[in-house]
């Protein structure tokens, strides 16, 4: 697998100086675009800024400190001009390779650091230069994509090939993934005639839609108040916290049915406890019958 092939590019044990060949080194002094790195060899080997990172850097200690432990592979060696040239950025990338072909293969998220932010997407540090299209980077309309430079994201792997040098990923798959194990866990633990907290989302003609924490639950506008509303946001505000009984719970089609008037005491009940036979109470008349007026003492009653 890809791991097993980037042992067989390391070489195995010892230091190989022949051109391709990997050596461990020592960073021992910064000068201007180049590293200087003590490989073990008769002389000090060079490490151009070009060769660091797979990704554009404007400065080379943005990325190595003196006293860093690096492998590099030799580009070229002559012995005459005492001329070693090494990149550190070609080993990086194979060893990027054959982890994102791991993480690929088995279908694992992990974490990368956005570098800069171009057309179309971010790019990101993954000892490749990997690429998380705009519509691969959030579950919902992103339209400044500033504020994700330097941010650290979980992924997945979209798309590999080494032909083209192409890495697509996906911050996107792991949201998903994370959204969809949420609802299974509220789906599992959630029961008719439970009685639970939900913020509100939002309102449709027809009613409300709470958070229930991964799931959207209906409260039917016949549930929402034990008085008459013509439309939910009477009652309601977008972000409220509010109690809701649980009324019906459907996995398959992943509809929860809610309400929030049965979440708390019935008018009737209070009722009983607040009006008193023979007392004068005020209340509003509601409408008019042939028979009588009907009159609401206390609301909802």
């Amino acid at each position: 697998d890809g791991v097993d092939e980037f042992d067989r590019f390391l070489g195995g044990e010892g230091q190989n100086f022949d051109i391709g060949g990997i050596v461990s080194g020592k960073v021992i002094e910064i000068v201007g675009d180049q590293v200087i790195v003590d490989v073990g060899y008769k002389y000090e080997a060079i490490l151009p800024i070009s060769e660091v990172s797979a990704l554009h850097i404007d400065r080379i200690d943005d990325v190595l400190s003196v006293g860093d432990e690096i492998r590099v592979q030799v580009k070229k060696v002559n012995d005459e001009k005492e001329e070693l040239v090494v990149s550190k950025r070609m080993v990086d990338a194979e060893e990027a390779w054959a982890r994102l072909e791991g993480y690929r293969d088995r279908g694992e998220a992990f974490e990368v650091k956005v570098h800069d932010i171009v057309k179309g997407g971010l790019v990101a540090d993954v000892g490749l230069r990997g690429f998380i299209p705009a519509s691969q980077v959030s579950t919902s309309f992103v339209e400044d994509f500033s504020d994700y430079k330097g941010k650290t994201l979980k992924v997945k792997v979209l798309e590999l090939d080494r032909e083209q040098n192409r890495v697509i990923l996906s911050h996107r798959a792991v949201l998903e993934e994370e959204a969809e194990a949420k609802k299974a866990e509220v789906f599992s633990r959630l029961r008719p005639g439970d009685v639970v907290e939900g913020r509100v989302a939002r309102f449709a003609d027809f009613g409300a839609f709470i958070d229930l924490g991964g799931v959207d639950g209906l409260v039917h506008i016949s549930e929402v108040s034990w008085e008459h509303v013509e439309h939910p946001s009477e009652k309601l505000k977008i972000g409220d916290v509010v109690k809701v009984k649980v009324l019906k719970v459907d996995p398959e089609s992943e509809r929860v049915s809610l309400s929030i008037k049965q979440a708390e005491a019935s008018p009737w009940e209070r009722a009983k406890d607040e009006i008193r036979v023979g007392e004068i109470r005020e209340g509003i008349v509601r409408r008019l019958a042939s028979f009588g007026a009907f009159v609401e003492p206390m609301p909802g009653v």
